[in-house]
């Protein structure tokens, strides 16, 4: 008979402080035999220690699959059981076969990849992926490691899991929006500006036949070389603003979010290289 045990250890809480939690499930299969799963997390300080706890009581409170001696967590809310092994999460038939598995593993410091993604045939289109891709990436979060993966199809159900700001709920009438030149521009030249970590110094063509400077703090997003031929979107008729010595005219476009593991992308507005320098937006 399989009996669940439950044991937390906890170091003494001492506010500011590195919590360790670790959880071990036993299971008793007969006289002097016996199974065990066990996870470890960290909570920052008691703030973080009653969600921490409850995150670790969720995850080690289950039962061992029989068949694969891995240990079986069902999600709060959900009717769907899924099997937590080792680096793997998956779900079996009655017959006790994987029907669906999702793979991952460590590939560097606080770090998982996504590896692979499979769902048998006859139970696609019908979310499962999806849910395995949600599972891997809670999983990956309780452990505090960054979300990765080498997979594209895995990649399009991450990027789900982004962060946007909301929309302005002010309005702006048509007339104080038509006051914004935004043109088309062709990047000539880019260059990383001297002592700056984040700024790159752009030489635009804006249709005027006259180069145009504009310096944008998007290093850590993009090297200057890579983008000396690219067409881009400029906001033109901002006042003129002095960065490290040198005058900025304008401002480029670009969409800003925060990806799977809470850090900033950037993505500079570009559009289609047959639009030619000066073209204006409406």
């Amino acid at each position: 008979m399989y009996v669940p045990t439950l044991t937390v250890h906890a170091a003494n809480l001492v506010n500011g402080e590195t919590v360790k939690l670790k959880g071990e499930c036993w299971l008793l299969e007969g006289e002097g035999t016996s199974k065990s799963a066990e996870a470890t997390m960290t909570a920052q300080g008691t703030s973080d220690y009653a969600e921490k706890l409850h995150d670790l009581v969720v995850r080690i409170s289950g039962y061992f699959n029989k068949t694969t001696g891995d240990f079986s967590l069902y999600k709060p809310g959900s009717e769907e059981g899924y099997t937590y092994g080792r680096n793997r999460i998956y779900a079996t038939n009655e017959e006790g076969m994987v029907v669906a598995e999702i793979t991952y593993s460590e590939t560097g410091e606080g770090v998982c990849t996504i590896e692979h993604v499979e769902v048998d045939e006859a139970l696609r289109g019908q979310g499962i992926a999806g849910k395995l891709v949600e599972a891997a990436v809670a999983e990956i979060k309780v452990q505090n490691k960054k979300v990765a993966t080498t997979c594209p199809y895995v990649q399009k159900l991450i990027d789900i899991y982004v962060e946007i700001e909301p929309l302005f709920e002010e309005q702006v009438d048509f007339e104080t929006f038509s006051k914004s030149d935004f043109r088309v521009v062709k990047v000539k030249e880019c260059i990383a500006v001297k002592k700056s970590k984040k700024l790159l110094q752009f030489t635009l063509d804006d249709g005027t036949g006259t180069d145009r400077a504009i310096l944008s703090g998007i290093h850590m997003f993009y090297e200057p070389e890579e983008l000396v031929g690219k067409t881009l979107v400029a906001i033109t008729n901002l006042p003129p603003r002095a960065m490290m010595g040198i005058e900025s005219c304008g401002m480029l476009l670009s969409a800003v979010y925060n990806d799977v593991n809470g850090e900033e992308k950037l993505h500079l507005v570009m559009v289609d290289d047959q639009i030619p320098a000066g073209a204006k937006l409406y």
